[in-house]
């Protein structure tokens, strides 16, 4: 492949601008009056361009750089051959544009400051001669337009090829994205699985549980009743309890009571025992009496 065959339809276009082997002998010709006026256009171009709100804080911070770009390219440009070189060097400096963040439209303004410059630096050279002037003015012009239209072409291409990059990745995320959600998919299927085997086992549980629950409330009341009942047996064994206390107390009394009655008729016996021993001493008397 030809390098010319980097830029698309280069040699229609070259034909579409006139820019035949006579235009690039003038072109080649006027060369050497207009190069020492580029780095001043170059400067020019880098004010007049920092006043733009997006694309002048890019030239701005990249202004060592875009100065080297345009310098060399505009001097492949109108040097004189446009040929491979010329074509490998617009498609560097595109792809160089295009990564820092800037299109085709800095190209055209850059080739209007350099045609003026160019034009002035001619009508200096050739004062005396309008008709070289505008002859080489026009080729000057003529091979500034034909870079533009390249310069759009690559940038364009770029852009197309930045965009396709883009939707590549896209699609990549996307099938990447499809994949980890197929694996997500199934580990919820399996997980689903797991979890309707753990509801059933639950369930199951519950029943269980709910079965438990319901025996151990029959047996709450079972044992509530017995308790009921148990009370009331120890209310009914208290009140016994009581009651036994009570007789044990009269029985205590009258213990005492008899007690005391025994006491007093000892007393009585032995009054009357004394009573008796004094009635035998008396009829003891009486007898002796009778006797003597």
């Amino acid at each position: 492949m030809a390098q010319t065959d980097l830029v698309q339809a280069f040699e229609a276009r070259l034909k579409m601008y006139s820019l035949d082997g006579r235009a690039l002998g003038i072109l080649a010709e006027a060369w050497p009056v207009i190069e020492p006026t580029l780095d001043e256009a170059i400067a020019e171009i880098i004010t007049a361009i920092r006043v733009l709100p997006r694309i002048g804080e890019i030239v701005a911070r990249n202004a060592e750089l875009y100065k080297k770009l345009e310098a060399a390219h505009f001097r492949a440009l109108l040097g004189g051959k446009l040929d491979g070189a010329y074509a490998e060097s617009c498609r560097h400096t595109v792809l160089q544009e295009a990564a820092i963040g800037l299109d085709a439209r800095v190209r055209s303004t850059a080739g209007s400051y350099v045609l003026k410059a160019a034009l002035d630096a001619l009508a200096r050279k050739h004062r005396f001669s309008a008709a070289k002037v505008a002859e080489r003015g026009r080729v000057v012009s003529q091979a500034i337009s034909f870079d533009v239209a390249n310069a759009m072409t690559l940038h364009r291409q770029a852009a197309e090829q930045a965009s396709a990059a883009r939707r590549g990745a896209i699609d990549d995320a996307i099938a990447e994205f499809a994949g980890a959600i197929g694996e997500v998919v199934e580990a919820i299927k399996e997980a689903s699985g797991s979890l309707t085997t753990s509801c059933s086992t639950l369930n199951q549980v519950a029943d269980d549980t709910r079965g438990r629950m319901a025996s151990a409330s029959s047996a709450s009341a079972e044992t509530t009743q017995r308790m009921a009942a148990t009370v009331a047996a120890t209310e009914a064994l208290s009140e016994s309890i009581d009651e036994i206390g009570q007789q044990s107390t009269r029985g205590l009394s009258m213990a005492q009571s008899a007690a005391s009655d025994a006491a007093r008729t000892q007393d009585v016996i032995r009054s009357l025992d004394d009573a008796a021993e004094r009635i035998g001493s008396v009829v003891g008397a009486i007898s002796a009496i009778e006797a003597a």
